[in-house]
């Protein structure tokens, strides 16, 4: 599975939740980000599983609005990803994530 575990995936995405602190919060986009970092080869062939995790990612936004740290820390692990799949999976990354911003 991508992220080792998905017990890994489900644990950052509760701490992304709007309801948790800030420090939860940002723990749960850094497990993310690492998570990309370090196994994205566990993905790179699974279209279909980028593109779950992008609208997940892309869903996690709204929490964390105003959180600067922790948005910061989401949106590179966007960037992240978009930079990995742009040239096979998701081709529309850079319009996606512009799309998404406004």
């Amino acid at each position: 599975m991508f992220l080792e575990s998905a017990q890994a995936w489900q644990v950052a995405t509760q701490l992304l939740t709007a309801d948790r602190p800030i420090n939860d919060q940002f723990i749960g986009a850094q497990i993310i980000y690492k998570k990309i970092e370090s196994h994205f080869d566990q993905i790179e062939k699974k279209d279909a599983l980028v593109i779950e995790v992008r609208n997940t990612l892309f869903g996690l936004l709204p929490a964390i609005f105003g959180k600067r740290i922790v948005l910061d820390r989401l949106c590179m692990a966007i960037a992240l990803l978009a930079l990995k799949t742009t040239n096979t999976c998701w081709t529309t990354s850079v319009d996606d994530i512009i799309r998404q911003g406004s």
